[in-house]
């Protein structure tokens, strides 16, 4: 008798098995179909302005940009993507240095606020708000279809860029919370582009010229023109399109390479509606006043898509910027604060290893 209730028991429990993993893979299927057919009505429906924001956002991937072919010809794409490049070409002006005038703290205090005065009640471009002593407001944002977080630091001196020593395309970075604990940093930013064929790079080579302690350690052309974001020696943030040797005799000691610049002298960078797409973003900043802008929008979630690169502009500007750029986003994008991770991951794999970041001590 006791036999014949395992065997019941078993036939039962295998019943239950085989019925929910055939549930499982109904829903899967039936998402993939949805998925499919979403991309279908995008890609095959009269709006030209769907389709350029769809291409964008794939193409702005690294694992789905066979969406985009399995419907549109390169010669489609590109035509759709083509004046991104233009547009990331924005040459470095010197003067846009000369736009910051980096206060002293007594200056800082002067004028200011309360420290406890809510950001929200400020002017977005001049908040001065610090309630816990520590140079740093972390504010979350808000924009059309995108939320996301935007730390002020406000003393440039504090902030530096990070990069792993050795270089390699087999080689591999590190997660960001590891660069938090092996320099101590109270806050930090992904930072730029790295080698990651099809999506499955390990961190290990940086895209383009990476800057240490005023040199060139990466092994890049030093006089081919590159979308460069660093900081100088005298805590000012140099962004536009310059050659490494440019960048090096502009002052530059700590940077690296990705792009596009998305504020120059105070104003932004003009882009078409759809260019970059709606995906997840980084970016980087610097107010007149010095304060450095860490901004992250989330993406590729429900009630946050992303956002395009001149939204991105718009928003940087809004918090005071004269001089920013975009970092590496989507699955990279990442933003911590007091050992907590502000920005919702879009990552379906866990935290990315990357060559550099940019960290505040």
């Amino acid at each position: 008798m006791a036999k014949k209730r395992k065997s019941r028991k078993r036939r039962l429990i295998g019943k239950i098995i085989v019925r929910s993993l055939a549930i499982l893979g109904t829903a899967l299927a039936l998402f993939v179909i949805l998925v499919f057919g979403l991309v279908s009505v995008i890609s095959l429906g009269p709006s030209e302005t769907a389709k350029g924001i769809f291409v964008n956002s794939v193409m702005g991937t690294s694992a789905a940009k066979f969406l985009a072919r399995i419907y549109f010809s390169e010669e489609e794409i590109q035509k759709m993507i083509s004046s991104e490049q233009e547009e990331a070409s924005v040459e470095f002006d010197p003067n846009s240095l000369d736009l910051v005038k980096i206060k002293t703290e007594a200056e800082l205090k002067e004028g200011a606020l309360p420290v406890d005065t809510p950001a929200a009640e400020q002017d977005p471009a001049t908040i001065t708000s610090d309630p816990d002593g520590d140079g740093i407001e972390a504010i979350e944002i808000t924009g059309e279809g995108f939320t996301g977080n935007l730390l002020i630091v406000y003393d440039p001196s504090r902030v530096h860029f990070y990069s792993i020593s050795n270089f390699s395309t087999s080689g591999s970075g590190k997660k960001i919370t590891a660069i938090i604990n092996e320099t101590g940093a109270v806050a930090a930013i992904n930072g730029g582009g790295f080698y990651d064929p099809d999506g499955h790079g390990q961190g290990g080579m940086p895209i383009g010229p990476t800057f240490a302690n005023g040199e060139l350690v990466s092994n890049f052309d030093p006089d081919h023109y590159y979308t460069i974001i660093g900081m100088t020696g005298e805590h000012k943030l140099l962004v536009g399109n310059i050659s490494a040797s440019q960048a090096l005799q502009n002052g530059i000691v700590e940077g690296i390479t990705f792009g596009p610049a998305l504020v120059l002298n105070g104003k932004a960078v003009e882009f078409a509606e759809i260019r970059g797409g709606l995906n997840p973003r980084s970016a980087i900043g610097q107010r007149a006043d010095g304060a450095i802008l860490l901004m992250t929008v989330n993406g590729r979630q429900p009630g946050s898509l992303g956002a395009t690169y001149k939204q991105m502009g718009e928003l940087m500007l809004k918090y005071g910027a004269v001089t920013a750029g975009n970092l590496d986003g989507g699955s990279s994008s990442r933003l911590f604060y007091k050992g907590e991770q502000l920005n919702k991951s879009s990552s379906l794999i866990g935290m990315r290893p990357v060559p550099n970041a940019i960290i505040v001590k």
